[in-house]
């Protein structure tokens, strides 16, 4: 592969990958295809149906190919058909709760983007529950593609002196923007829940599993009351193993029997009931109900004020107390407070984040602040979707422009290293494809893919 028509350029169309930004593309109205399958990969098919509909989701988002779009659609696709195909003779496996997971994540991102899951559904045509029909599998050969994807490149790396060659060697005109980023870290104050608020959402929980052991269906008190993304599914979990979930929830949910209904039980997410529907060896599928516990006016003002006399404390600089110092001693976000604070950009594994990579309420509250700067505390939720007050610090900020080794050294090398696994991918690539039954449709033949072999001669 040529090095200087890709960096920074167009590579191949990853589509899988594309559902990360798009996992909701409502189909145009009336749309119809007659299916036939243009192309099989060992065991695994690709219709007519998967390349026009990948094809109008992505001239609807503007993209446009140099060449037939719908060739380079079917060579994606053949590439990922050909990893599922190579996972299934590898056993390569994704956990029931980590496709579960994943999924919720998803639809997390779009219902808040969308600001409701009525407003998701309504531009999809679909209820939730039905959505989460539709891409659940897509998710898990997602997961499984990605996997594989990354046992072929794990041990690929590149010295800084591929990393300067690789820059220096790339057309002037080819060299890109860099927009404006930001490196954050936080310190996240929970408010304390009181011993009552506690009490009266068990009580409500233990009500709960009284109606369902009189008969009450378990899955319709989970659709109108559980704050689970799972709720719309009637809280089904799908089958997980003990390491799957969060301590305290695997000790009650594997001690129950099929059918049995546990007790109110509290984790990190907030409180459960649990009721175990199979098993299956070391698995069980269970199904829960999550609420919250509510938090009082004085609650939230103890701890914006705990927030508030951290920040002061930090800035004046009594005590010698710094920011990384009071993530330590008193920020409750798991995720980051063994970090320095840290915060990790989910979309590139990274600690930049460009402004629209940024929740709203983040980015509103920093995009005035310079690097080394500290936010003041800010009501916002967390990964649990529970209230916490925020403080950030701005540990960078760069301002829009022309990549350079000296300021974008990270983002050149993640570029030399991309290629440089492109390069190890299409010499897999090439070795599966002379071992892999490959057939496509006559009307596909004559593409002009970027790499031979796809056409068995």
């Amino acid at each position: 592969m040529n090095k200087k028509n890709n960096f920074f350029g167009k590579l191949i169309i990853c589509l899988f990958f594309a559902f990360s930004a798009a996992i909701i593309q409502a189909q145009p109205s009336g749309a119809k295809v007659i299916d036939n399958v243009v192309a099989i990969v060992g065991n695994n098919i690709i219709l007519q149906s998967d390349i026009e509909n990948q094809y109008m989701q992505l001239r609807a988002q503007g993209y446009f190919s140099d060449g037939d779009l719908k060739c380079d659609i079917l060579e994606e696709m053949l590439f990922q058909k050909l990893l599922l195909h190579q996972a299934d003779l590898d056993s390569v496996e994704i956990s029931n709760k980590d496709v579960e997971d994943n999924l919720n994540n998803r639809l997390v991102y779009f219902i808040n983007e969308l600001g409701s899951e009525e407003a998701l559904e309504k531009m999809y045509g679909k209820s939730l529950t039905e959505i989460k029909e539709e891409f659940r599998e897509i998710i898990k050969d997602m997961m499984i593609v990605e996997k594989m994807q990354a046992q072929i490149t794990t041990n690929v790396k590149v010295t800084p002196a591929e990393v300067r060659e690789f820059f220096i060697s790339q057309p002037e005109d080819s060299i890109p923007e860099i927009e404006e980023e930001y490196s954050l870290a936080l310190l996240s104050i929970k408010p304390k829940i009181t011993k009552q608020a506690r009490e009266e959402v068990i009580e409500k929980l233990e009500g709960f599993r009284k109606r369902i052991e009189e008969g009450t269906p378990f899955s319709s008190l989970a659709v109108l009351y559980s704050k689970c993304p799972s709720s719309k599914n009637g809280g089904d979990l799908g089958f997980f193993g003990r390491a799957d979930m969060v301590p305290e929830f695997s000790a009650v949910a594997f001690k129950l029997k099929v059918g049995e209904v546990s007790r109110p039980v509290e984790t990190q997410m907030g409180f459960h009931i649990i009721q175990v529907t199979e098993r299956k060896g070391e698995l069980i599928k269970a199904q829960h109900i999550l609420l919250n516990a509510d938090i009082g006016r004085n609650e939230l003002l103890i701890a914006k004020n705990k927030a508030d006399s951290i920040r002061n404390a930090i800035i004046s600089k009594s005590d010698s107390l710094n920011f990384d110092k009071a993530v330590e001693l008193f920020s409750q976000d798991e995720d980051t407070k063994f970090n320095d604070g840290k915060i990790m950009n989910p979309y590139t594994g990274s600690i930049k984040f460009h402004s629209d990579e940024l929740p709203k309420d983040v980015l509103s509250q920093i995009k005035n602040l310079k690097t080394g700067d500290i936010s003041k505390p800010f009501e916002s939720t967390d990964k649990n979707n529970q209230t916490v007050y925020k403080i950030i610090k701005v540990i960078e900020k760069t301002n829009k422009h022309k990549a350079s080794l000296k300021t974008d050294y990270d983002f050149i090398q993640s570029q030399a290293l991309a290629v440089k696994k492109q390069e190890i991918i299409n010499k897999w690539i090439k070795q599966k494809q002379e071992t892999t039954y490959i057939k496509l449709n006559e009307s596909f033949v004559n593409c002009k893919f970027n790499l031979d072999g796809w056409v068995k001669k």
